[in-house]
């Protein structure tokens, strides 16, 4: 065959081949669309700020170190995490080293890379970053601004489905605009002030009772008398014994033959029991312990007991600041 014969036929070759060959329907200018076993990082964004690991986030915020000590000087929660008035506008909890707020904030995110994972197939590990993107002004002053995070993904036959992740928080705080820092000021001037006028209650408040302790001690009137027999005497002799508006001067005896006055005012007075063995009596009980008054008979301990128990009701609501709660 002739060198002429031999392109002849080559072209014919290519022509047939060519020929052959079904028309594409593609244009150069098209994006081609994404393999199935490729995780964009527009999904892993979606799919990791759709996790409920980032809504806690959103509910519950770190602070940065220390941040918890600004909260009693500004007036918003006090040193054990209580939350003041004040604090209950913004605030729902916090426990020193995170607070919630009454609406959750929000969270973005930004992929910063992915790859696959080690000895695996299918799996994904994406890397990024997070911020708080809405913050109230209050609580900017105590929140972390962000941090980075780290989750897997695993594909399966309808796509990538997030398998878990985890979020690591800075200790960088936010940066307070100067009117922020102003309000927060402003805050701890009106918690300073708060707590001074505080103190002067506190101390206008101790100055008046001790007034009206040192006024229930002293006596105004003397409401009766009786007579009480004496235990351990052998005389058998009866004791005097004084009743007054604020106190009771019982006589006693420590002995035989050796006797004592006791005096107790009604503001150490715990209780009043009858005695129903033995002589008829009743004790009266105070922080000392207990003073014993013992009678011949018992229409003498009733009355001297009626006496006695009125007083003390009657002492009791007049200085009801001093009587201390049960």
């Amino acid at each position: 065959m002739s060198r002429l014969h031999q392109l002849i036929a080559s072209f014919a070759g290519v022509v047939l081949f060519v020929g052959c060959t079904p028309p594409s329907n593609s244009s150069s200018d098209q994006t081609p669309e994404p393999k199935k076993d490729s995780l964009s990082r527009s999904e892993a964004k979606t799919k990791i700020e759709a996790s409920p690991d980032l809504h806690a986030l959103e509910r519950t915020i770190p602070m940065y170190p220390d941040a918890f000590l600004q909260g009693p000087r500004q007036g918003l929660w006090d040193s054990n995490g209580r939350l003041t008035t004040k604090g209950q506008r913004n605030f729902s909890s916090t426990d020193g080293l995170k607070f919630s707020l009454k609406a959750p904030t929000s969270i973005t995110t930004v992929i910063t890379g992915i790859t696959d994972v080690p000895l695996a197939q299918n799996l994904k590990e994406v890397q990024f970053d997070w911020t708080y993107s809405e913050m109230p002004s209050v609580a900017r002053r105590f929140a972390v601004l962000g941090g980075n995070g780290l989750a897997h993904f695993q594909l399966f036959d309808d796509g990538w489905r997030l398998r878990e992740v985890t979020f690591q928080h800075s200790t960088v705080p936010f940066v307070m605009s100067p009117g922020e820092r102003q309000e927060a000021a402003q805050d701890e001037a009106e918690e300073a002030e708060r707590q001074r006028a505080a103190a002067r209650h506190q101390e206008d408040e101790r100055a008046r009772l001790a007034a009206l302790a040192a006024a229930s001690k002293v006596r105004s009137g003397k409401l009766t008398s009786f007579f009480c027999d004496n235990w351990y005497s052998r005389s058998e002799q009866k004791l005097p014994n004084k009743i007054s508006d604020v106190d009771i001067e019982a006589i006693d005896a420590g002995g035989p033959e050796r006797w004592r006055t006791t005096t107790i005012w009604f503001g150490d007075v715990s209780g009043l029991a009858l005695e129903n063995f033995g002589k008829p009596g009743f004790y009266i009980y105070n922080k000392q312990g207990m003073v014993h008054l013992a009678f011949s008979n018992q229409q003498e301990r009733d009355k001297a007991f009626k006496l006695v128990e009125d007083a003390l009701a009657a002492w009791r609501q007049k200085y009801a600041e001093l009587v201390p709660s049960k």
